[in-house]
């Protein structure tokens, strides 16, 4: 519950993120870390898993209760590579889904 509404809260610089993606702008994120995310994964961690779908979670409800892009990008440089890689990897699966779900919208 708490945390449907963290991200109802905030759902509104999600889609202002998301958006900025939809175009390729990817302000969050330095490119570096985007090519190392989803290029080689790291320490074997390809994708999600049900030993890391809460972590993933917390942290991503964490980077998304930030308030400015400076405060994301603070957050993000401040995870370990592998969570770095983590909240990349699910920014970029929710990109990913908003992107599908347009496509289908269209038709």
């Amino acid at each position: 519950m708490i945390k449907e509404q963290v991200f109802e809260d905030n759902l509104a610089a999600v889609e202002d993120l998301l958006s900025q993606s939809v175009k390729g702008f990817h302000f969050a994120f330095d490119k570096d870390d985007i090519k190392l995310a989803l290029g080689s994964p790291i320490n074997g961690i390809s994708d999600f898993t049900m030993e890391n779908t809460e972590q993933v979670q917390e942290i991503f409800f964490e980077f998304v209760k930030k308030k400015t892009l400076q405060d994301k990008q603070d957050f993000l440089n401040g995870l370990t590579i592998i969570d770095r890689e983590l909240i990349i990897k699910t920014y970029f699966n929710i990109l990913e889904n908003t992107l599908k779900k347009c496509m289908f919208d269209v038709h």
